[in-house]
């Protein structure tokens, strides 16, 4: 492959999905490459064959990026392609719950783990900075 890049062998996925002719799955691989290349990540968009055993082959496209962009990648993603259609799998979940189901949840249970998550990443990266002496401990006045 020529045109394949020099970090390509040790980049890392950050968007997969099953090619089927006819669905939008091509748009939605071409979209999402033109989400990371506008925002400056390089990255490599590959369709594959995936053999099954007895079973009839399909097309996988994937998008890889370099290793050191792996999270920022997958952050744009989620940000301007895929939480749009989370939602709509949510208002669908949210729609086949009956009133009482529905009263039951609470809103801040509901995203407690994302909110934990983004709190210690960021809370490891900005440990990383400091322990490189990047970024300087704030003091609480």
């Amino acid at each position: 492959m020529s045109n394949a890049p020099e970090w390509l062998e040790e980049g890392i996925c950050v968007f997969a999905l099953q090619m089927t002719p006819g669905d939008d799955s091509a748009a939605k691989l071409d979209d999402a490459v033109g989400i990371l290349e506008d925002a400056g990540v390089p990255c490599h968009a590959v369709i594959k064959e995936v053999e099954r055993p007895n079973r009839q082959a399909y097309l996988e496209g994937e998008l890889l990026v370099p290793t050191s962009q792996h999270l920022r990648a997958s952050s744009l993603l989620d940000l301007h392609l895929l939480n749009e259609d989370m939602e709509a799998e949510w208002r669908g979940h949210f729609e086949t719950l009956s009133d009482d189901e529905l009263m039951e949840l609470e809103a801040d249970d509901l995203v407690a783990g994302l909110r934990d998550r983004a709190e210690r990443m960021v809370r490891a990266y900005e440990d990383e900075l400091l322990k490189r002496g990047l970024a300087e401990l704030e003091s609480s006045d």
